[in-house]
């Protein structure tokens, strides 16, 4: 998932690395050993971030997907991110302590050198075990050839729905025809087909008295080939140690003759495309069989149902209000009657569905779990009329089928306040700096992370609030289900992606400060005048934190004196994104100035000088100031800062006199707040 950002900050690496050896030549050897790992690392974290995109794309039920294992590979990802950029903070902090004329041990950097040569030897390890894990399963999972597919669906509460459908469906599939019939279920995504069949399939009259086998095929690519193979799977009468058959006409022989004179039920789900031609060779394998066999199959694709009779095709549409309503009921309530405060939410709720089951049981499942901790008939229909507001379907699968580019923009969306609007530009800027948004040849990051956000509206993830003169959107939102789904989904347990920390009363936070280490973004948005109190009482943990986000909104302020900074900085040593309006500071002090991987800060200021020492964020790609002052004297030269993009305060700022753009690699889009006294013509060419 932060691929990208390992790239990015390995480049950095390399530079500070080759730098670092000439000025440490006592350390030499534990240093260029160092080099030739993050070389290591840079290939295994490839590999390993290639697995986890390839895994993700594979169905869940797939038994070559091992949850621990992937969860082990992004782990060691995680470490060896932590472990490189380590190293360039702690070259960074010696390189001031150099330029300062302070000459002291190399012990620290040789320490981060150490930890790179473990960690590069435990993702390497990690590594050899998927590389192990593909070859055993190479032979006896892909037999050469053999295609993904899914197992048997489990069994499904269907709810008081399409009575009429599935009457004529159980009819058509307990009639004779003159040979193994094909039936057709139709309909949109989440209207309930692979539900219906499945129904169907387990039905314990139809197994005992209908039907002496029962086969469930759901591959991955659906052609011809590939579903007689799974069938043949499904029928134990493929074994690892013979050749699969290559030819499509010995494949229908084959299963013809594993079927001649057998009564079978063959589920095939989930078929977009089918030519007329492969409809008939598929149909063709399964002639010899029973007459009173069944072939069911589900599609999106109406058109398919055109190889049928009518009476063979069960098309389901989209629910009306009241079945909708009566299906939420069913789902939240278990049949029982809705008391009377919650039925207009409720209808609003099922109306807003569109008629689809699937979204309906999603959102029955969230307000059944919202109804188990709010016993109070007031705070209930409080948060079932919160729920009701512009709410958007969603469903996990629209997750799972996002593209994996897209997933960290989505689930970075969490980050924000529940039921707040937040800006476009702002969170284009974060997403910049977490390293979401790739580089693009004649497209500047903040266009490519426009198409992104455009791609999560597309998909009713987002919903634009404000626009800007021009039509493009200023502010955004997401729904309540949408921002429950993207904290579940980023927890610990989950993608261990975003942490949120509330305040649980006197004793603390939940989760405890102390989990702080374990999660790579944060955000709190309340009491953070109490959470910074934690912090830095806690400072035995804050060496081993790895955040590379933190965020609050909080409505109360808190100052952080100087001598609190250090610890800040020792905690936040590998912080990209700093979006913390409520913590003030004094002036910014020296040691917030070697967080060299900032490349996003939003801070506050009770002072009105932006000091020199700020130039060292060499990496600093947006920076915003919030004084108290009406003024503010910039002494650094925030336009040779190369990777500066935006900079902006509430005050009348000032540049140094000299101030002039770098000729190197200038970036600078956005510089909002200067005076017009520092508005000189050098400035703005």
């Amino acid at each position: 998932m932060e691929a990208i950002a390992v790239e990015l900050a390995i480049e950095a690496v390399k530079f500070l690395v080759g730098r670092f050896i000439q000025q440490l030549d006592e350390q030499k050897l534990l240093i260029d050993e160092a080099a030739v790992r993050l070389e290591e690392l840079e290939r295994d974290n490839k590999f390993l971030t290639e697995y986890l995109e390839d895994a993700i794309k594979k169905p869940k039920s797939n038994n070559l997907i091992d949850r621990t294992l992937l969860r082990e590979v992004r782990d060691s990802v995680y470490k060896a991110e932590d472990a490189i950029d380590s190293f360039a903070f702690k070259v960074a902090d010696r390189e001031s302590k150099w330029y300062s004329g302070i000459k002291k041990s190399a012990k620290p950097v040789v320490e981060i050198a150490q930890l790179i040569k473990s960690v590069a030897e435990s993702v390497n390890k990690i590594r050899q075990k998927v590389e192990e894990r593909d070859k055993d399963t190479a032979h006896a999972t892909d037999n050469e050839g053999l295609p993904e597919y899914e197992g048997e669906p489990p069994i499904q509460e269907y709810g008081p729905i399409f009575a009429e459908e599935e009457k004529r469906l159980r009819q058509r599939l307990i009639g004779e025809a003159k040979q193994p019939d094909v039936i057709f279920i139709t309909g949109t995504h989440g209207i309930g087909k692979t539900t219906l069949a499945a129904k169907m399939f387990h039905d314990s009259k139809m197994r005992k008295q209908d039907f002496n086998k029962h086969i469930w095929v759901s591959v991955h690519n659906p052609t011809p080939k590939n579903i007689l193979l799974v069938v043949l799977r499904r029928l134990n009468k493929l074994p690892d140690d013979v050749p699969i058959p290559k030819i499509l006409w010995e494949l229908c022989d084959q299963v013809a003759s594993c079927l001649t004179g057998e009564k079978f039920l063959l589920v095939i789900d989930n078929v977009p495309e089918m030519s007329k031609d492969d409809f008939k060779r598929l149909r063709s394998a399964f002639g010899q069989s029973d007459k009173r066999s069944k072939i069911l199959i589900t599609s999106n694709n109406d058109d398919l149902a055109a190889f049928v009779a009518d009476d063979s095709h069960i098309k389901l549409n989209p629910l009306e209000l009241g079945e909708s309503w009566s299906l939420l009921q069913w789902r939240v309530f278990s049949g029982g009657p809705c008391p009377p405060g919650l039925e207009r939410p409720g209808k609003l709720i099922a109306a807003n569905c569109n008629g689809l089951p699937q979204k309906i049981d999603f959102a029955g499942d969230a307000l059944a779990e919202k109804d188990r901790h709010s016993k109070e008939p007031g705070r209930r229909k409080k948060e079932w009329d919160d729920f009701s507001e512009g709410i958007i379907p969603f469903t996990p699968s629209s997750y799972n089928k996002m593209p994996y580019h897209l997933r960290a923009c989505f689930l970075y969306l969490g980050i924000f306040p529940r039921k707040s609007k937040f800006s476009v530009s702002k969170l284009a800027h974060m997403w910049i700096a977490e390293g979401f948004i790739p580089r693009k040849d004649s497209v500047t990051l903040e266009e490519t992370a426009e198409e992104y956000l455009k791609e999560l509206v597309k998909r009713n993830l987002v919903s634009i609030e404000e626009k800007r003169l021009d039509g493009s959107a200023k502010t955004c939102s997401i729904n309540e289900l949408i921002y429950n789904f993207c904290k579940k989904e980023s927890a610990a347990d989950g993608e261990n992606f975003l942490q949120e920390f509330r305040n649980s009363g006197p004793e603390g936070f939940y989760p405890p400060i102390d989990e702080v280490k374990k999660n790579r973004r944060i955000c709190i948005h309340a009491h953070i005048s109490k959470f910074i109190e934690k912090l830095i009482s806690s400072r035995h943990q804050t060496l081993k934190i790895g955040l590379r986000s933190f965020v609050s909104h909080s409505d109360t302020e808190v100052t952080l004196h100087g001598k609190n900074i250090s610890i800040i900085r020792a905690a936040f040593k590998l912080l990209r994104v700093l979006d913390a309006k409520p913590i003030k500071v004094n002036k910014i002090h020296s040691d917030l100035c070697l967080l060299v991987h900032l490349r996003y800060v939003t801070l506050s200021l009770n002072g009105d000088v932006l000091p020199e020492a700020i130039s060292k964020l060499r990496n600093m790609q947006t920076l915003t100031v919030h004084t108290t002052s009406c003024t503010l004297k910039i002494e650094a030269d925030i336009l040779k800062m190369v990777e500066l993009r935006h900079f902006q305060t509430n005050a009348s700022a000032t540049l140094p006199k000299k101030s002039k753009a770098s000729e190197e690699d200038e970036r600078l889009q956005t510089l909002c707040g200067i005076s017009p006294k520092s508005c000189y013509p050098r400035i703005l060419q």
